[in-house]
């Protein structure tokens, strides 16, 4: 079973109003899965909206950090995606490799493969 560290268990309780069990029934639901990255982990980071200071989900250190460093900006994630998809798109095994990567991803969302 998972364990949620120290220091996030207050925080977790006062700012977003969860409870410890509620982390463990959310990570058990997600099969400790970073629906983001789809890679799973002992350990989800609890991901929350800036502005309105609301739990949004449980997601990895690295996607956490991800969202924020675009700082949730959804036009400067889109940015990032058309900036790789083209790149990719631009090299002679653009077919191969955008199938590889994508089919990975849906696999493990939907739990095909691990």
């Amino acid at each position: 079973m998972n364990q949620m560290p120290n220091y996030m268990r207050e925080r977790v309780m006062k700012k977003y109003g969860l409870t410890i069990s509620d982390y463990h029934v959310r990570y058990a639901e997600q099969r400790g899965r970073c629906p983001i990255c789809c890679d799973v982990y002992k350990v989800l980071m609890i991901d929350h909206c800036h502005e309105l200071n609301k739990f949004r989900g449980l997601i990895c250190r690295r996607c956490n950090a991800l969202l924020g460093m675009a700082k949730d900006d959804i036009a400067t994630l889109k940015g990032a995606l058309i900036y790789l998809s083209e790149w990719l798109y631009s090299q002679r095994k653009e077919k191969k490799i955008l199938m590889s990567v994508y089919q990975c991803k849906a696999n493990n969302r939907t739990g095909q493969h691990q």
